[in-house]
């Protein structure tokens, strides 16, 4: 396989400028690995399709390196989404809202929404804050479970991308929870890493 794979620490200024030539890079979170690319490039969005089999009518989740990066996607913040964002950001929670006007089509599911996650992995969150937001999935292939080390990711997607970054086993092990907001009502779209109690009760209460 033609990937580099370095460590994320050596790894972060060569990944910065993959992902602005449009290229795919391979990273860990705090859940499981994953694929992504900058979510400003049709093409490089359009190569993680390929890359996972994915289906082109299942969007992809945007990465952010903080919640004031997801703010400036979101069409409106309801008093969830800022509930959600305050208590379960950064960490394993996906939300999804109406997308403001003028995000890429690539990352917005047809009805208009987009997800967004803000990552509990520092170095990733760090690389966000220069690379800009990521249009990412996990690092399998779409029947496949996912990867939570550098090496299975690799192994399941090391043709497609460019650079691996490598910070050992993910601690988590479980993707993250998936959620769709609609005013300030919560839909779980995917169980995962997160209580669906714990998050209804702060969506509702805070």
């Amino acid at each position: 396989m033609s990937v580099r794979v370095l460590s994320f620490a050596a790894g972060m200024d060569d990944a910065a400028s993959i992902l602005a030539e449009g290229g795919l890079l391979l990273f860990p979170t705090e859940t499981v690995y994953g694929i992504g690319a900058r979510w400003d490039r049709a093409d490089a969005v359009s190569a993680v399709y390929l890359a996972k089999g994915r289906p082109a009518d299942k969007p992809l989740q945007v990465l952010v390196g903080s919640a004031a990066a997801a703010r400036f996607m979101a069409a409106a913040q309801a008093p969830a989404f800022e509930r959600l964002a305050s208590a379960f950001w950064p960490g394993a929670l996906t939300i999804v809202v109406p997308a403001a006007p003028g995000l890429p089509r690539e990352v917005l599911a047809a009805d208009g929404t987009v997800g967004l996650r803000c990552p509990n992995h520092a170095g990733l969150r760090a690389l966000l804050q220069v690379s800009g937001p990521l249009a990412a999935s996990s690092a399998n292939r779409s029947t496949e479970p996912p990867a939570t080390n550098c090496a299975d990711a690799v192994a399941a997607l090391g043709d497609y991308a460019q650079l691996a970054l490598d910070s050992g086993p993910c601690v988590g092990g479980v993707p993250s929870t998936v959620v769709r907001l609609v005013g300030d009502e919560l839909t779980v779209l995917r169980a995962g890493a997160l209580d669906e109690a714990r998050l209804r009760e702060v969506a509702d209460h805070g």
